[in-house]
């Protein structure tokens, strides 16, 4: 047969040849399937009588069976499918040529959210739509024999490979082949068969099971047809068995086909572990039936290995813990009776260690009950809890266990603090829900920042300049700012900031990173922040922080959180400049519903800078020059300042945030009063006033930022401790001295003096404002003391008296034009 609709396909071709003679057939063949391989056939006997038949496969690809599924209609009159054409291509191709960066930009989001979309329906796939992914690969050798059809006996060879078909890639479920060996009876009789190799990766398409969860299982065993039920009894196997880095094995593993189900009798034992955990009974094959009864025993550290399924989260130190659990009923409502014992545990939960653990939990039919469980945590930490669940139905519409915590430290990579209140569990144990009031106090939030890194090419490409650019697809290779100092990098290239640290730009970046337990939901979780929680970035930011959050939704990335979380007190360090926090502004990162897990930022930080504009230069010549006689004069102060510390002209700086966290590169904002441009402040938050760096100013501005880049931060620390209304810092500077002596006014050889300058500051509403200025180390300063009022952003009214009586009034106007 060579028909184009043959398998429904366009099927390869068919090759038969028959012969009948005298009562006897014969028949040879081979078919050539559309999906690969190739199948051999061979029989011979009488038409009532003893026969032989011979099938041979090989390299035959399970797609053979969807063929003739889909051949099937086919063949009763359904027209052909519809086949596929070169057109068809275009719906499937990414055209980009051409395009603008923002177009390529946008078919690149759409490309990622088809493959997240894919990613997704994977996940919450169907136990039916796993198994339809399913491949497998077989050369199979069958042999068949008998005196009839009644009484024949099979011998079958095969091995063979599985793997998922996935949209993009093909997923492998064991490099070393499967094998299967079977002999015996066909349709009345027993036999004897013998599989291995078969991967426990298959498991997960039918139950869940843990990932790191790995080996190879093999069943040896017989049978027996045609006595009214199959007779089935095989023996398991488990090698290279694994979860996580502890080895597995199996004691005992016997499984045996009854007539109410099958009965199992396993013993699984752990590496290092003195006792297995033992599971025997009978499992009905009838969703209905009521013959389930299964017995699970452990003592000692049996469970040991199952804080493996935790990662590091929960490690088992010392300690036993006894099971002894008799399951019964049916499958669709099983009853439990049984108990779970701790006795002197030692574990170390999420950085910390749980002492004394004590705990009784009793399964009472439907429910289980939490009797006695206390541990102690850290120094003085106490975990105590008691209560009932619901094993598979909520017990009541409100919370039935609860969890008492008092200051339980707990540490992470990024959060160490502790935690104190209550935590309740409603629902029922399969579908938990955490609920309940808890205090984090007292601790450290280190919001890292992402890590250089700077691009290495194999090929690096020289350009116009000599300077070499890395190709596209380079690697790129971690790095410091000290290292890059250390190499002499010159910034010719590009440098790239790593993640997974980075900020993410939307908020579809962060719920990437929840973990995807639906099972698990929070019912109005209220997390109260505060006192003494602090939010670090290393060597930038230090924040205290105080608030509350309201969790709600499953742990999967439809979680919600809801409520205001304030900065209380704090500073940042930004290039030479110390910002602290401004007490008129709300200073809050506010969670809603709409926005899931990002925050609306509404931030406010200020500072006051020296801006060295008009002062002596180090050499004792201001821009006065020389007299009518030839003699040097000293400098004149342009703004008419009657003091020597007047000529600071302290500028207060304001950088404020107001909008949503992902966007927070373009609701930036920096504002100064006496106002100033942006082009002009940058230069002053880094230190770098671009007056003071010219001429024979070079001194002056050298002092100020070696002052603000080693003083500031020591300095924060003192306002931190003072209140957000009291500021204190030091403006190292060249100044006049106050002169009495007659003969160093006559010569007009005055040099200036370096100076440590001092201000401390206090607002006295959100308008009104008194600083003392004064150098300490010095008693030829006079001090003064500022009294400032802010009628708006460009009127101002200043007043100033020093210690020799000499007092000012200073009205500013600022404009722009």
């Amino acid at each position: 047969l060579d028909h184009p609709q043959f398998l429904g396909l366009g099927g390869r071709r068919v090759q038969a040849r028959v012969a009948y003679a005298d009562r006897h057939y014969s028949l040879t063949g081979q078919v050539e399937p559309l999906a690969s391989g190739s199948i051999d056939v061979a029989l011979k006997g009488r038409w009532a009588g003893p026969f032989e038949a011979r099938f041979q496969a090989t390299d035959l690809s399970s797609l053979l069976f969807n063929q003739i599924l889909q051949a099937w209609a086919v063949w009763r009159g359904a027209p052909l499918p519809r086949r596929a054409g070169a057109a068809d291509l275009a719906l499937e191709a990414i055209d980009t040529l051409g395009a603008s960066i923002d177009e390529k930009l946008l078919v690149l989001r759409q490309v990622q959210e088809r493959l997240d979309a894919w990613d997704e329906q994977r996940r919450r796939a169907t136990r039916a739509e796993r198994l339809s992914r399913l491949q497998m690969r077989l050369d199979a050798d069958l042999a068949i024999r008998g005196p009839d059809l009644r009484r024949a006996r099979a011998d079958l060879k095969a091995k063979g490979h599985l793997w998922l078909a996935l949209r993009d890639r093909d997923l492998s479920l064991a490099q070393d082949p499967f094998q299967v060996r079977l002999e015996g009876a066909l349709f009345a009789g027993d036999g004897s068969f013998d599989v291995s190799g078969v991967s426990l990766a298959l498991l997960a398409l039918l139950t869940p099971v843990p990932e790191s969860l790995r080996g190879h299982l093999g069943l040896r065993g017989r049978y027996r047809l045609g006595s009214g039920r199959p007779e089935v009894a095989m023996d398991l196997s488990l090698d290279d068995g694994a979860l996580g880095q502890r080895a597995l094995r199996l004691d005992r593993g016997h499984l045996e086909l009854k007539t109410k189900g099958v009965g199992v009798d396993l013993a699984l034992r752990a590496d290092g572990a003195s006792s297995s955990v033992d599971l025997a009974g009978t499992i009905p094959l009838e969703l209905g039936s009521d013959s389930l009864e299964l017995r699970l025993a452990s003592r000692g550290d049996g469970l040991r290995f199952l804080t493996d399924l935790t990662g590091r989260a929960v490690t088992w130190r010392k300690g036993s813990v006894d099971l002894q659990l008799l399951v019964r009923g049916s499958l669709t409502a099983p009853i439990a009776n049984g108990f779970l014992r701790f006795r002197d545990g030692e574990y170390e939960l999420v950085g910390q260690s749980l002492r004394g653990v004590e705990a009784t939990v009793l399964f009472d039919f439907e429910q289980l009950l939490v009797q006695d469980l206390k541990a102690s945590v850290g120094k003085r930490g106490q975990i105590r809890g008691e209560g009932r669940l619901g094993l598979l139905h909520p017990l009541s519409p409100g919370p039935t266990l609860a969890l008492t915590l008092k200051e339980v430290p707990f540490a992470q990579s990024r959060i160490a603090a502790i935690a104190a209140g209550q935590l309740t569990l409603a629902g029922s144990l399969v579908a938990p829900k955490l609920g309940g009031q808890l205090a984090i106090s007292n601790g450290t939030i280190n919001a890292q920042p992402g890590q250089l890194g700077r691009p290495e090419a194999p090929g690096a490409a020289k350009g116009p300049n000599g300077s070499g650019q890395a190709s596209a697809g380079g690697r790129v290779q971690p790095t410091s700012m000290n290292e890059l100092l250390q190499r002499r990098w010159d910034f010719s290239q590009p440098l790239v900031l790593l993640g997974p640290d980075v900020e993410s730009a939307t908020n579809a970046g962060l719920l990437e990173s929840i973990p995807n337990l639906p099972w698990l939901s929070f019912d109005n979780l209220q997390l109260r922040l505060g006192p003494g929680l602090l939010v670090v970035l290393p060597n930038i930011a230090n924040f205290s922080t105080g608030g509350a959050l309201r969790i709600s939704g499953r742990l999967d990335p439809s979680l919600r959180a809801s409520g205001v979380v304030r900065l209380l007190k704090g500073r940042l360090n930004l290039f030479t400049t110390t910002f602290s926090l401004d007490p008129d502004a709300p200073n809050v990162a506010v969670f809603t519903p709409s926005l899931g897990l990002v925050p609306y930022l509404d931030i406010a930080l200020r500072t006051r800078i020296a801006d060295s504009l008009n002062v002596i230069s180090p050499s004792g010549l201001g821009q006065g020059g020389l007299g009518n006689a030839g003699t040097p004069q000293l400098g004149v102060d342009p703004q008419g300042g009657f003091s020597s510390l007047n000529q600071l002209n302290l500028i207060l700086v304001t950088v404020s945030v107001s909008g949503p966290a992902d966007r927070i590169a373009e609701n930036i904002r920096l504002r100064s009063s006496p106002p100033l441009p942006q082009e002009r402040l940058v230069p002053l938050i880094g230190g770098n006033s671009l007056a003071g760096l010219s001429g024979a100013q070079a001194g002056t501005a050298l002092a100020t930022v070696l002052g603000q880049s080693l003083l500031s931060p020591l300095l924060a620390s003192f306002s931190d401790a003072l209140g957000q209304r009291v500021s204190l810092a030091l403006y190292p500077t060249y100044v006049n001295p106050s002169i009495a002596d007659q003969s160093a006014i006559r010569s007009g050889r005055v040099p200036p003096l370096l100076v440590l300058a001092t201000e401390v500051g206090y607002d006295i509403t959100d308008r009104l404002n008194a600083s003392l200025l004064l150098a300490p180390n010095r008693s030829d300063v006079a001090p003064q003391v500022t009294l400032s009022y802010k009628a708006s952003e460009t009127f101002n009214v200043q007043t100033s008296v020093d210690s020799q009586g000499a007092w000012q009034g200073l009205l500013q106007l600022f404009f722009r034009f």
